[in-house]
């Protein structure tokens, strides 16, 4: 039996952008993930979303859309009242997913999109 995978741990960071110069929500704000890419090398892999220090409670996770067609996420639950998101990655099959957190900002009641990059490989079946 294999032994669990760590989790990912990803940091999301969400300001106010000047200008209308951001990458998301109409150029309000700009968002950045630590690390900017994800990806999964281990079967059962949990990701954790986390919301910068400071960038809570005025930002809250709120949910996460993806085009995952492979059934490849599962047990989405969002934790400490919006400030972090977990996933389950089963990583059976290789793809790029396409993810996005829908974020809240309390501040000006409106919703913005993040988007990391997923990517995976599946480790080699052992016996067949």
């Amino acid at each position: 039996m294999n032994a669990k995978s760590s989790p990912v741990d990803v940091t999301l960071t969400v300001k106010d952008s000047l200008l209308g110069q951001g990458n998301t929500g109409g150029g309000r704000y700009s968002y950045t993930f630590e690390p900017d890419l994800i990806h999964v090398t281990e079967r059962d892999t949990e990701i954790v979303y986390r919301l910068a220090e400071g960038d809570w409670p005025r930002f809250r996770i709120a949910n996460l859309y993806t085009t995952d067609t492979k059934e490849q996420l599962e047990r989405m639950e969002v934790r400490k009242d919006g400030a972090e998101l977990a996933v389950m990655h089963r990583n059976t099959r290789q793809q790029l997913t396409v993810v996005s957190l829908l974020v809240h900002d309390t501040k000006h009641e409106r919703h913005v999109n993040c988007d990391p990059q997923v990517t995976n490989d599946p480790p080699p079946v052992s016996g067949t």
